[in-house]
């Protein structure tokens, strides 16, 4: 299974699993061509990154989403906000994934 492939049907088993299930299918209708975007988008982000030597740190990266836990209300209401408004499925949230992924 492709990597695009698996972020979709990690994120729609994460939106079968929500209360608002039906909402937020129908909401991400156009699922694959949106995480083929953000996988686009994070590709050519590394590229001109590494490009002019721009880099964080692990510890910069789990500070940045610290702060997004707080700001958004705790790890829950983080993941159900990732899972609604980016498509991000919550066990690609988490700090060792986020740290690693390409």
């Amino acid at each position: 299974m492709s990597s695009l492939q698996a972020q979709v049907k990690d994120v729609r088993a994460a939106q079968a699993a929500s209360p608002q299930a039906a909402q937020l299918v129908a909401a991400t209708g156009d699922l694959g061509r949106r995480k083929l975007n953000a996988m686009i988008f994070d590709r050519v982000v590394d590229k001109v990154a590494a490009d002019h030597g721009v880099s964080a740190t692990r510890a910069e990266l789990q500070e940045t989403r610290a702060a997004f836990v707080r700001q958004s209300g705790g790890e829950d209401r983080l993941a159900a906000v990732l899972l609604q408004e980016q498509g991000v499925a919550p066990a690609r949230s988490t700090p060792s994934s986020a740290a690693t992924s390409s």
